[in-house]
């Protein structure tokens, strides 16, 4: 007697991966970007941007020193939100953020830029 033949299974809907409030998951196994990560979710973390406003095309660019024990200073403005509140909150998280939690490796720049928008922050969960 014969076995009948296999049926595969009917397709399976899957949903999308995507959906809002994800957190971006960082894929690389490069140190210098990893802690480039980690710094900036040390600062966005810390970052109280007000809520009151319409603030989604409010852009501002920060450059800090990371120093070889992780020290975070001399942060200098390369691009304001053009919204003294807005500027203000992130003012506020750069000095918040005084150093991390463990060194950059060896090869990591002395100056990095730091981006606060919007659509960076909306995407990062404590």
């Amino acid at each position: 007697m014969t076995a009948p033949p296999a049926a595969a299974p009917p397709p399976v809907d899957v949903p999308s991966f995507a959906f809002e409030g994800g957190r971006t998951v960082e894929t690389t196994g490069d140190p210098v970007q990893l802690y480039k990560g980690l710094l900036e979710y040390s600062l966005r973390s810390r970052w109280e941007r007000p809520e009151d406003s319409d603030d989604v095309n409010f852009v501002a660019e920060v450059e800090v020193a990371v120093d070889r024990s992780g020290q975070v200073s001399d942060p200098v403005w390369k691009k304001s939100s053009g919204n003294k509140r807005w500027d203000d909150s992130v003012r506020q998280a750069i000095a918040q953020t005084t150093s991390m939690s463990r060194p950059p490796p060896a090869n990591f720049p002395a100056r990095v830029l730091v981006r606060f928008d919007v659509a960076e922050t909306e995407s990062i969960l404590p």
